[in-house]
């Protein structure tokens, strides 16, 4: 990392990540003072960008994400929003999270919705339809270069629309649980989509069931 970035990241190693009500708020004091120095934040951005392999750059609908670092237990990345085919500028699921996140927003902005179920999430199953209808939601303030703010695990929210050039830099902090539940808005069916662990643990035992055919009998 550049010396900011790399600063940034020992300061990021020493919150208690566990506590992640307190964790974000800590998070969200360092990336205001980060802020605060944006020249050389961005200068520091550009020369850590330069040292990427191609493998820590992830596609998810409308977000490129540039995995900048992690800790034991916190993932750092700059997210760069870009219309998608299939829903533009607007979020292609209406989701929650695996791990809360605290969020710089770099450039341009976004505005977005939170959502309430009518009933629980627990109550839907991959595969499942669902109507808008299903979905109360109410819009939240929009972003804008220098906020600073912090997504609960819980939200339920999608994007409405998002400004050309917006970049953050988002802290990803503990997992709460392995899997997200995703109400697609294309094709209005639900999604479930697993954590690197969880998915890697299902991809294990479709190996073992697959390999099983080749064991001595």
């Amino acid at each position: 990392m550049g010396d900011m970035l790399g600063d940034l990241g020992a300061s990021l190693d020493k919150i208690a990540w566990a506590d992640y009500g307190n964790a974000h708020r800590d998070a969200e004091k360092l990336f205001q003072g980060a802020w605060d120095r944006a020249p050389e934040l961005f200068t520091a951005l550009r020369t850590r960008l330069d040292e990427l392999p191609a493998h820590v750059v992830t596609r998810a609908g409308e977000l490129i994400s540039w995995c900048l670092g992690q800790g034991d237990v916190y993932t750092l990345k700059l997210n760069q929003f870009v219309p998608d085919g299939m829903s533009g500028r607007r979020s292609l699921s209406i989701h929650n999270h695996t791990r809360p996140l605290t969020s710089l927003t770099l450039a341009g902005g976004y505005s977005s919705d939170e959502y309430t179920p009518v009933r629980s999430l627990s109550s839907y199953n991959e595969g499942d339809s669902f109507s808008m209808d299903e979905l109360v939601g109410h819009p939240v303030p929009s972003t804008r270069p220098g906020l600073v703010h912090t997504i609960g695990p819980d939200t339920i929210h999608g994007l409405t629309d998002f400004q050309d050039g917006t970049l953050t830099l988002a802290v990803y902090g503990a997992f709460v649980r392995p899997e997200i539940t995703l109400f697609n808005t294309v094709t209005r069916k639900v999604e479930v989509r697993r954590s690197y662990d969880s998915a890697k643990q299902g991809l294990m035992r479709q190996l073992d069931e697959a390999s099983r055919q080749y064991l001595p009998r």
